[in-house]
This record gives structure tokens, C-alpha cells and sequence, in this order.
């Protein structure tokens, strides 16, 4: 089942509409509370190389209630303490902020042509809060 888990999400990654209803926090809330290897899900995240996935990172950043003290805590009234732990800690790790700081300057520097001028604007404040 994580196989299927894992093709989804993959699938997820590289979809552009911008107006779809389902956001990345309801994609993986939804396998967390069907038992699915999130982990698993997160670690593929960072390594997919798209433009449609830092949309849907920025994203998911704006869904997820952030707050700031020295590390990235997200809250979201859907998510029980133990979801909310492990998306917490993979946002703060040093890891993630890397490989989410170069993505996004990488897409400052030279946008795809999915970005508006919103969405940069969007990337160039997730960068500061990824810090």
C-alpha cells in the first residue's frame, strides 16, 4: 500500500492546477490517517525536482499554521500532536531548509514559466520564514 501511497503522491508533485481543491496538507493528512508511510512521502518531496512541487511546498506552508521561535512549529486544527510533530520536525530540519532555500532561488533567479509574479512574491517571503 505504501507502493500506491508513493505513485500518488509522485503524481501529486507534478500536477500545476493552481485552483485544484485538494492541497498538500489534505494529500498527506490523508495517508497519515489511513497509516501510511509519511516519512516516506516527505523524503520524496525534497528530492523532486519541479516547479510544480515548490508550488505545492508554498502551499502547503501557507495552509499549515506556522510559528516562529527559533524552529518551524505547524499546526492545523486536523492534525493530531504526533502528525503535527513529524511535519514540525521535517520543516525544521537543516536538510529540508536547504534543499527548499536552493530550490527557491534557483526559481527567483530563473522562474519556470508556471510562476506569477504573485507566486515569486509568495517564494521570496517562504524563503524568509525557512531561514
Amino acid at each position: 500500500m505504501d507502493k500506491f501511497a508513493l505513485l500518488f503522491f509522485k503524481n501529486y508533485l507534478t500536477s500545476q492546477n493552481k485552483k485544484e481543491s485538494i492541497s498538500p496538507v489534505d494529500v498527506l493528512l490523508m495517508f497519515h490517517k489511513g497509516n501510511f508511510d509519511v516519512a516516506m512521502l516527505l523524503e520524496e518531496w525534497e528530492e523532486t525536482e519541479n516547479d510544480e512541487s515548490l508550488l505545492h511546498f508554498s502551499k502547503f506552508l501557507s495552509a499549515v499554521g506556522m510559528t516562529m521561535g527559533g524552529e518551524l512549529k505547524a499546526t492545523h486544527f486536523f492534525f493530531d500532536e504526533q502528525f503535527s510533530q513529524q511535519i514540525s520536525q521535517w520543516l525544521s530540519s537543516n536538510k529540508v531548509k536547504k534543499v527548499f532555500k536552493e530550490k527557491i532561488e534557483q526559481t527567483i533567479m530563473e522562474p519556470g514559466e508556471i510562476f506569477t509574479a504573485s507566486d515569486l512574491e509568495e517564494l521570496s517571503w517562504k524563503y524568509e520564514l525557512i531561514r
